[in-house]
């Protein structure tokens, strides 16, 4: 064909210069070539003006699919948000009924307001607070603000505490004082106070045996952290209340000062400094009291020698310290 496309080009130019008929023929094959590369390259820019378009409807496809999912995802977690708003709303006004109930067995004169407006957790001083509660006995209730008076001015050697004066109420209830026994009031505290390190000491009169039990809590733990135990026991009568007044505060004296020891010990490394303000007379006169106390402080011996994971907490110049300080009444 290209033979025969040559030989009609060579009739049609039959009488011309040989120059004139190889431009001719040159500019055939280009003009042919080039139309070719056009076409090409117009099939090109087809094909890729439909990949384009179909990479554009695919990402348009994917962001409608995407922007669908996410408003079906917030949709649904403002669901859930919403649910989670009704349930604290829900136990909020559960809560708020259930302290409105509460507040009507609060057992302290300081009113929880006074308590909370404090700002006591933001106190960085170490500090254990002492509430003496009160028990069915007309004479100790009578005479309670004095003992309070007594333990509030012993605390100021012993430092780190702080006795809550006059706090514990008196109730009457047909004409009789009335006092709520047990553990449940120190519970309603321990609701209220559970982030302040306490003591709760409650003497507790059955028949014509005292008994001194305590309630103890640390930093806000929660019920984990509360203890309840009895301490010490004694005989009592309540007719002979001012012969035996002075054992009772010193029994009182001595589980504040030995609770306060343990506390300083246990929860900053610090030494004892209850011993320091004992007095011997009282010591020699009430050996059940001293008996009591040594108890305390051999048990607090133990622990600095035998509980390995304390003291990894501790220096050795610490456990030097803290065992001087409680020497005299562990040997």
């Amino acid at each position: 064909m290209a033979n025969g496309l040559i030989e009609q080009t060579f009739l049609s130019f039959e009488g011309c210069s040989p120059f004139f008929i190889s431009s001719a023929l040159t500019s055939m094959w280009f003009g042919d070539k080039n139309r070719d590369m056009q076409l090409e390259a117009t099939e090109e820019r087809i094909a890729f003006q439909e990949r384009m378009n179909q990479i554009r409807q695919e990402f348009e496809d994917a962001k409608f699919d995407k922007e669908l999912s996410f408003k079906r995802e917030s949709i649904e977690r403002g669901r859930i948000y919403q649910q989670i708003e009704a349930k604290k709303s829900f136990e909020n006004e559960r809560k708020k009924l259930e302290f409105e109930h509460f507040s009507q067995y609060w057992p302290l004169e300081t009113d929880i307001q006074t308590i909370w407006n404090r700002d006591v957790f933001s106190n960085i001083k170490p500090e254990l607070r002492i509430i003496l509660s009160r028990f069915n006995s007309i004479r100790a209730n009578d005479d309670y603000s004095n003992t309070c008076k007594f333990l509030y001015e012993k605390a100021l050697n012993i430092h780190n505490v702080e006795v809550m004066r006059n706090v514990y109420l008196r109730v009457f209830k047909n004409s009789q004082t009335f006092v709520p026994s047990g553990i449940a009031p120190n519970m309603n505290i321990h609701y209220i106070m559970q982030g302040i390190p306490t003591v709760i000491i409650s003497p507790r009169l059955i028949d014509e045996t005292l008994y001194f039990d305590a309630s103890i809590w640390l930093y806000g733990q929660g019920l984990g952290s509360f203890i309840n135990r009895s301490f010490f026991s004694m005989e009592y009568n309540d007719k002979n209340y001012d012969a035996l007044k002075e054992k009772v505060r010193f029994v009182e004296l001595a589980i504040m000062g030995t609770m306060r020891d343990n506390f300083m010990m246990i929860e900053y490394h610090a030494p004892a400094t209850f011993p320091k303000v004992l007095e011997e007379t009282k010591l020699e006169k009430y050996p059940d009291v001293r008996q009591f106390i040594v108890a305390q402080y051999q048990d607090l011996q133990k622990q600095l020698e035998n509980n390995t994971e304390y003291r990894t907490l501790c220096s050795n110049s610490e456990i030097d310290t803290m065992q001087e300080s409680i020497k005299s009444l562990t040997i």
